[in-house]
């Protein structure tokens, strides 16, 4: 008798490394000092493409892509680490 295999057997393969696995990730929404500057450097970075779309009427050039990514990309890592809080049981 064969077996049919699960098209979704990669969700049922533990993706951590057995010194990640009893790692517990809480997500908590604190207001402190990191998660202020992170979101100010995300919606910085969304009005900067905004303002200058608006000012100079380009809104395809590399230079603010290129400004935009990196404080957007910023703002969202950011937020996301003063998000996450890691509990190790020792």
């Amino acid at each position: 008798m064969t077996h049919r295999r699960d098209p979704l057997i990669w969700v049922q393969i533990p993706v951590l490394p057995l010194k990640y696995r009893g790692i517990k990730m809480k997500i908590e929404l604190k207001l402190n000092a990191g998660m202020i500057l992170s979101m100010l450097v995300l919606v910085l970075g969304i009005i900067f493409y905004i303002a200058w779309g608006l000012q100079y009427h380009v809104w395809a050039d590399i230079g603010i892509y290129s400004i935009t990514a990196v404080m957007v990309s910023l703002g969202i890592l950011g937020s996301m680490a003063s998000i996450i809080k890691t509990d190790e049981k020792s």
